[in-house]
């Protein structure tokens, strides 16, 4: 079990550590990074070192970046210095907390968020700005947050020090937590290793256990280290061995996605087109007291499905496709396989049915329909044509969540036997929407129909694993779930620019 609980204390004692000098300047600077560390011919090497953990120097700065125990990097002269100087004199000032337990002894000021001070306030403005973060994204390869603010000040007095631990703190519902933690030295510039205070890497065992110190960083004025964030990242700050001396710093994290988002798919706005509804749709479904009862069912329920919903002719020539060979599927599962398995479309030739139909359910024309009957005003989509047979399903993951929109799926089932026979139950396929483990509503797939279900915040869906009843004579061709998937949002991003996939 992780040892991360910095700010649960036993003892909180705040203390003033006495008069603090005069600030060099009566305004604070603006915080300027050393423009080096924004340069290509050192973000390039640097980036390749550390997220390949490999050694890099450069002989310009001495930055550098250390593979073992695990990989960290050091930033000199990061900051302005003589900004970083008022920082140092606003902290002097600062009102700090006794915090001690078993597992550390220092002091700490409040948390930067709050703070009351404009240098504070400046230099924390500075290190989240999105320009200093994506600086920090680029050197790590790593995705990290600008919103999610971390960070205070740490003195470490005379015996001050920290123990072992890994820091590494998530939210798995929410995919998200510390990805980088790091530290900006304020001690003397004359602080050595007979003062203490080293920031000390410990090496894992094959257990993921921490054995010994193998590497340890000497704090020095105007220096940021920094270090990925995993179960093996353990580290502590050595005892304060100078009774003459206070290791000043200012430490915090930068939070981010735990993983790159499972499911990809790219999200579209909806195109202006001149198609016609009534080349595609049933009449029944175009007439102005039809669009009136759908729209009073869909407020009532937030779903509907709309049976024999294309023109009958259309639909046969959709069927006919698959037999002929026209539309074809993958015959490799999409996965991941602990988020889900089923077939894909490949791409079928513009003139088919198929492709003029996916055009259709992604225009204009079928949007203001959808407005039409649901009161919802759609700008971008994303889409899928998809297959389900014996095997396949899909699964609920906290890293795969889709954002809420409105579901639009339209059924093409193979039946083996007769199509009225329609899907059987017992073979699984069904879509089950849920809610804190409550099942809200299934929907089975009939054919020819068309399901709309608007997906609040909170809500997620599922396809029920597909089982071996699907095949019920031997020789006979298994029963398939066939679909065109859809999701349609309101707003032009779709929801984070694509990141998330039909379900």
């Amino acid at each position: 079990m992780s040892r991360n609980h910095l700010k649960n204390v036993s003892t909180e004692h705040p203390i003033h550590p006495g008069p603090a000098k005069k600030p060099r300047r009566e305004s604070p600077n603006q915080l300027h990074l050393n423009p080096r560390y924004e340069h290509p011919t050192f973000v390039t090497p640097f980036t390749t070192a550390f997220t390949s953990a490999t050694h890099f120097s450069d002989p310009t700065t001495n930055a550098h970046v250390g593979p073992h125990p695990f990989v960290h990097a050091v930033l000199p002269n990061i900051i302005d210095p003589a900004f970083l100087e008022q920082v140092k004199q606003a902290l002097l000032k600062e009102q700090y907390y006794h915090k001690s337990n078993d597992l550390y002894e220092f002091y700490q000021s409040e948390d930067f968020k709050i703070t009351t001070s404009p240098c504070l306030a400046e230099l924390r403005d500075a290190i989240y700005s999105p320009q200093f973060v994506d600086t920090m994204s680029r050197l790590t390869g790593l995705e990290l947050d600008p919103t999610k603010i971390d960070l205070s000040a740490h003195q470490y007095h005379h015996k001050g020090y920290l123990l072992c631990h890994d820091d590494d703190i998530k939210d798995e519902k929410k995919g998200t937590g510390r990805r980088i933690a790091f530290i900006i030295y304020l001690v003397d510039e004359d602080w050595s290793e007979a003062d203490g205070g080293a920031l000390e890497l410990f090496a894992a065992d094959s257990d993921g256990y921490p054995t010994k110190i193998t590497r340890s960083l000497v704090p020095k004025w105007n220096q940021m280290a920094f270090f990925k964030l995993s179960g093996t990242s353990y580290h502590q700050v050595a005892e304060v061995l100078t009774p003459s001396r206070i290791r000043l710093s200012i430490s915090g994290w930068f939070h981010g996605p735990l993983k790159r988002p499972l499911l990809t798919t790219q999200t579209l706005p909806i195109p202006p087109t001149d198609l016609s509804l009534s080349d595609y749709i049933h009449s029944q479904y175009l007439a102005p007291t039809s669009f009136s009862n759908i729209r009073d069912i869909f407020l009532e329920r937030s779903s509907i499905e709309l049976q024999k919903f294309l023109r009958p002719e259309i639909y046969d020539q959709l069927l006919h496709e698959f037999d002929d060979g026209t539309a074809q599927w993958d015959p490799t599962p999409i996965g991941p396989a602990f988020v889900r398995r089923y077939r894909r479309l490949r791409p079928a030739p513009p003139t088919s049915t198929l492709s003029r139909l996916h055009t259709f359910f992604t225009s204009s024309a079928f949007a203001t329909f959808l407005t039409t009957v649901t009161n919802l005003r759609p700008t971008a989509h994303n889409s899928e044509v998809r297959c389900f047979a014996h095997g396949d399903y899909t699964l609920l993951h906290d890293h795969a969540i889709e954002r809420e929109g409105l579901d639009v799926v339209f059924a093409m089932p193979r039946v083996p036997g007769e199509e009225e026979a329609g899907w059987d139950e017992r073979w699984g396929g069904r879509t089950h929407y849920v809610a804190d483990a409550e099942n809200l509503l299934t929907m089975v797939p009939t054919a020819n129909t068309l399901s709309v279900v608007l997906r609040d915040e909170g809500v997620q869906r599922f396809v029920k694993y597909v089982n071996c009843e699907t095949k019920t004579k031997e020789g006979e061709k298994m029963a398939e779930r066939r679909e065109i998937s859809l999701i349609f949002y309101e707003d032009p991003e779709g929801g984070g620019g694509g990141d998330e996939d039909p379900k």
